[in-house]
């Protein structure tokens, strides 16, 4: 709710990586597909969230959806 607010937006690049993250990854869905309906280009999703990267046990391991 707080992220879609105009101050909010603005304060965020539409042309820079956005790499969204939630505990399970289903919160971080929802806002990545919000920020591309406004006009974010570059918009990733970190897929399952904290727990598939703690699983990961290395970031660089991590599953990303673009």
């Amino acid at each position: 709710e707080k992220l879609f607010q105009k101050e909010n937006l603005d304060k965020l690049s539409t042309d820079k990586p956005i790499v969204v993250v939630c505990h399970s990854g289903t919160r971080a869905t929802l806002a990545g597909i919000g920020l591309k309906r406004v006009g974010f280009k570059q918009v990733h999703i970190l897929k399952g969230g904290l727990i598939a990267l703690a699983k990961a046990n290395n970031p660089k391991n991590a599953p990303i959806v673009k």
